[in-house]
């Protein structure tokens, strides 16, 4: 991850990510995101703070599908990692919403998505 991004360290939770650690627990990856890996380049300043590296996705964003959500159901069924180049070529907003409890800004992008599969990914996105 590049240098400059804000490492969360949560106590207890055994991890560390650069996307907002109750925002990781929240979407459930807590458990597949490694710690300590960097985008081989610099990423906007917006994105930043939701980058995490998967396991099985590698270089992602964390994003609400936004072609996906439905207005007021709880956001945590349409936050997905998606790759870093997929959401840099779709394009992104960043907007404030409630997430239980707390309103937080979120990265929202429209991604090709099929309920049975989940997000469809174009194989030359997927950088590890």
């Amino acid at each position: 991850m590049p240098p400059y991004l804000i490492v969360v360290e949560e106590a207890g939770a055994g991890f560390s990510a650069y996307a907002p650690a109750a925002l990781l627990r929240l979407a459930g990856l807590e458990r597949i995101v490694v710690p300590g890996k960097r985008y081989p380049a610099p990423l906007p300043p917006d994105l930043e703070a939701y980058y995490c590296y998967t396991l099985d996705g590698g270089h992602s964003i964390l994003v609400a599908l936004e072609n996906v959500y439905r207005e007021g159901e709880p956001v945590r069924g349409y936050l997905v990692p998606a790759p870093v180049r997929a959401v840099l070529r779709a394009g992104y907003s960043v907007k404030q919403c409630r997430v239980g409890n707390d309103v937080r800004a979120l990265v929202w992008c429209r991604l090709p998505y099929s309920p049975e599969i989940g997000l469809l990914e174009d194989p030359g996105d997927s950088e590890y």
